[in-house]
């Protein structure tokens, strides 16, 4: 059963109390939420929030679907230092100059890798290789538009700015440049891809393509605040049994980069 989400609904103790925890566990370079604001500014802040344009009043949720403090406070300080180091460590200079698809996008979306290598309890190497893959994955971009090759270009590229030492082994580099080249092909792609990289393990294969490929498209709601219409995002592209239960979160997510980010 999904609920339609109307704005009237939304209560101010809840958009305090998201904030709050965000301002006060969080900080650091990705979710700057809050940035600037003190705790006791969130008034006027739910104000704007509540006032803009962004709310979509049509878009349903699931009633099972987290909300992103419940994820928040799933996370322990380990967690938490970890996530800060991986957003540190974004290189920048490297990813495409552009608000729809740049350090802003790469932000939410290594957010999201790390939330879904958790959950489909990835180890050690996949989640390097996909938090890698989540940052890097478009910087092979030339345009904002729907691209298929941008993928390619990135794979290409990628190896060249990664020293950790889990790229030593070459089926690890395979893998992180097949799953990015994926990332903007169709799906019926992955047989040929997966022979293209001489990989060994289609079942490590599919997951990690899998939920890249889900993380992306769980960002694809910033175009329902603004963007590129024909981009816009739709439940069909999610193909993982938990990526669904992070829609209405990354609706937040992407509404408080709207506001504060105007991306």
């Amino acid at each position: 059963m999904s609920k339609t989400v109307n704005k009237k609904e939304i209560t101010k103790k809840h958009i305090y109390i998201s904030f709050k925890f965000l301002y006060t566990v969080i900080g650091g370079s990705m979710l700057q939420l809050l940035e600037k604001r003190k705790v006791n500014n969130l008034d006027s802040y739910y104000q704007e929030f509540l006032e803009s344009s962004l709310f979509i009043d049509s878009f349903s949720f699931s009633e099972n679907q987290l909300d992103l403090t419940t994820i928040l406070k799933g996370l322990d300080n380990q967690d938490i230092l970890v996530l800060k180091e991986e957003l540190k460590n974004i290189l920048e200079d490297i990813l495409y100059p552009s608000k729809i698809h740049g350090k802003y996008h790469s932000e939410k979306v290594l957010f999201w890798a790390y939330i879904v290598s958790k959950d489909n309890h990835l180890d050690e190497v996949d989640r390097r290789i996909l938090l890698d893959a989540a940052k890097y994955h478009d910087i092979g971009r030339t345009n904002d538009k729907d691209d298929c090759v941008h993928g390619l270009t990135s794979a290409s590229k990628v190896l060249a700015y990664l020293d950790d030492f889990i790229y030593e082994e070459e089926e690890n580099r395979n893998l992180l440049c097949a799953i990015i080249e994926l990332h903007s092909l169709d799906d019926s792609k992955s047989s040929s891809i997966f022979q293209k990289y001489s990989l060994k393990n289609k079942d490590r294969f599919d997951i990690l393509w899998k939920l890249l490929k889900d993380i992306d498209a769980l960002d694809r709601i910033r175009y329902d605040l603004g963007y590129l219409d024909e981009l816009s995002f739709n439940p069909k592209y999610l193909r993982t049994a938990t990526s669904v239960f992070y829609i209405k979160a990354s609706y937040e997510l992407c509404t408080y980069y709207k506001v504060k980010y105007k991306v």
